[in-house]
């Protein structure tokens, strides 16, 4: 886990995985309420679950927040908070 330092001062410890090779980035809107993050605009997704065929449509705002990575450097990322990850397991 890392700290995920924004730019009003405020850090939490989160667990967080990055996939650079996914379309976008989500939290949980649940963090980035702690964080008090800047939302910036409202939009809607299509997001396809693991394993699904069919996209479910969410409501979402777009966020930036910044990631202090293990070497100290800070990289700002564009993100979207979510109130879940993932569909539950069946």
């Amino acid at each position: 886990s890392q700290s995920i330092p924004l730019r009003n001062s405020t850090k939490q410890k989160a667990l967080a995985l990055f996939d650079i090779g996914s379309q976008s980035s989500s939290i949980l809107k649940e963090l980035a309420n702690r964080l008090g993050s800047d939302r910036t605009k409202g939009e809607n997704l299509e997001l396809f679950s693991f394993g699904s065929k069919t996209p479910k449509s969410c409501q979402t705002t777009k966020l930036e927040i910044e990631v202090r990575t293990l070497d100290s450097e800070i990289i700002i990322i564009d993100t979207y908070e979510l109130n879940y990850p993932t569909e539950k397991l069946q």
